[in-house]
């Protein structure tokens, strides 16, 4: 058993005594908190920029956030309806970052938008192996030697890049579900995944 008794914990009132934690609670809060960091790190690289090749020439499609990707699906649907009408010569239009609205056949356009949505799809299937992997770990020992950066698809950006914004996106959801936890009367719980994000 550890004893834990330095305050404040983000904000939580201390206890009346200090509190102990059983290796059973801190294993699990470890494994959570493994879970939490892969959630994070797909986050992170799902929602990018991505540079695809227009007739145009290179642009890049900002992907930033889960509304800028499903408008981008939305438009991949509309090309994909207008190809199954046999209406491919209909023209879609997508605006890039550079705020030039590109206008192409949904024939030109549905290959350059399948190879962005299957690199998104090949995120996914990282996350789902790493998470399969984070399940059957037995020991903190394991949990704390897991890597979590293995087997993710090369990104253009910079890995201290991708690690900042993964990192600022696990406390957010840290802090999420220790409330989560402490509204459900489990405050011990809380603490001990807070302690994963003090610095």
């Amino acid at each position: 058993m550890i004893d834990i008794t330095q305050w404040p914990h983000n904000g939580l009132l201390p206890p009346a005594k200090p509190i102990v934690y059983t290796v059973a609670e801190l294993f699990a809060t470890a494994k959570a908190a493994l879970i939490l960091q892969i959630d994070a790190t797909y986050r992170s690289l799902l929602y990018t920029n991505t540079t695809a090749l227009f007739p145009s020439g290179s642009k890049v499609i900002q992907l930033r956030d889960e509304s800028e990707l499903r408008t981008f699906e939305r438009v991949t649907l509309a090309a994909i309806t207008r190809q199954s009408a046999k209406r491919e010569e209909a023209k879609v239009k997508f605006r890039t970052e550079d705020n030039v609205t590109q206008e192409l056949p949904a024939s030109e356009f549905i290959p350059i938008a399948l190879d962005i949505l299957d690199a998104k799809q090949a995120l996914w299937d990282v996350r789902t192996a790493h998470k399969d992997a984070a399940l059957k770990l037995e020991t903190i020992e394991a949990v704390t030697a897991y890597d979590i950066n293995s087997g993710w698809p090369i990104t253009n950006e910079p890995l201290w890049v991708i690690q900042k914004r993964s990192s600022e996106i696990y406390k957010g959801m840290v802090r999420r579900r220790a409330e989560t936890l402490v509204n459900n009367g489990d405050g011990v719980g809380a603490i001990i995944l807070l302690k994963t994000i003090e610095e």
